[in-house]
């Protein structure tokens, strides 16, 4: 990632906190970023201090915002829960995203199985024989 002058380049999707221009404290996702640096970005609030606020857009600038660390799952359960949402909704690259973090987060602390040995995506209970071709609706 990028940064000029010490701040961010914020993307789609990116989850930020932030404050608006009224101080409210608020996290969120970014909806729409500017092509050009210092433009507006519009924020979807998912959790805010004034509570009238929260699943609505707000307008911000690049120096209120700060990008959320991207962390792991922290349990097994959790993984499943991420890659199964991937499954339903038909996310092909969030799908291959989730497994290899998933394999890596298990080679890395040796826990998923007992023994110490990661699991393989071939024996993760949701991968094998899933179709992840689009759906035609």
């Amino acid at each position: 990632m990028t940064a000029t002058n010490n701040q961010e380049f914020f993307r789609e999707g990116d989850w930020v906190s932030g404050t608006s221009v009224w101080d409210e404290k608020f996290i969120g996702y970014v909806d729409s970023a500017p092509k050009l640096e210092g433009g507006a970005i519009l924020v979807r609030i998912t959790q805010c201090d004034r509570k009238r606020l929260i699943n609505t857009l707000v307008q911000t600038r690049e120096h209120r915002l700060r990008k959320l660390v991207d962390s792991s799952p922290a349990v097994e359960e959790d993984w499943d829960g991420l890659i199964e949402l991937a499954l339903i909704t038909h996310d092909k690259e969030w799908f291959e995203e989730l497994t290899s973090r998933m394999l890596a987060a298990g080679s890395r602390s040796g826990k998923d199985k007992p023994g110490g040995q990661p699991r393989s995506s071939r024996s993760h209970p949701r991968i094998t024989g899933c179709n992840l071709a689009p759906r035609e609706d």
